[in-house]
Parts: structure tokens; C-alpha cells; sequence
């Protein structure tokens, strides 16, 4: 087993082995409101093309809210778009 923390520490984790998958991205920032993500996403997925890569997953993008979305203007907010991709 390995040791999450410093060894002798009382309140150390221990994990075992797990299994690590790596996957290439393709990412861009919007800035704006939320109602205009399906466009930022259209322009991804033409960038995707033109570059020979497709998303080889049927699930869905993964969103990074940069700013606190409770506090920020909706004009404001900025969202990091991510699709999984892979070579063509």
C-alpha cells in the first residue's frame, strides 16, 4: 500500500493500486453568457474537424467555471469548454 501522506502520520490515507486512463482534450475559453455556449461548442467542433480530431465519447463536455458564477455578471463569466478527442 502506499501512504497518501508523510509516513508515521496517524491521519495518513492508504490507497491501492488504481487504474489511470489518459485522454487528449480539446478545449476553448467563452466568455459570456450561458446561452451562448452552443455556439462557443459549434466553433469547437469545427476547429475539431478541421484539424482531424473527433470526441470519441457520446457523454458530454466538461465545464470549468472560472469566476463564481454566483457573484459574476453574466456578461462576465467565463467557462473553459472541454471535449475529449481523438486522431480521425
Amino acid at each position: 500500500m502506499n501512504r497518501y501522506s508523510a509516513a508515521g502520520d496517524p491521519e495518513a490515507v492508504e490507497f491501492g493500486p488504481a487504474r489511470v486512463r489518459l485522454v487528449t482534450f480539446t478545449e476553448g475559453l467563452r466568455r459570456g453568457p450561458y446561452a451562448e455556449e452552443p455556439r462557443t461548442l459549434a466553433r469547437l467542433d469545427a476547429r475539431m474537424r478541421d484539424t482531424g480530431l473527433v470526441t470519441f465519447t457520446d457523454g458530454p463536455h466538461r465545464e470549468i467555471y472560472l469566476p463564481d458564477v454566483r457573484e459574476t455578471d453574466p456578461e462576465r463569466t467565463r467557462t473553459m469548454l472541454r471535449r475529449p478527442v481523438r486522431a480521425v
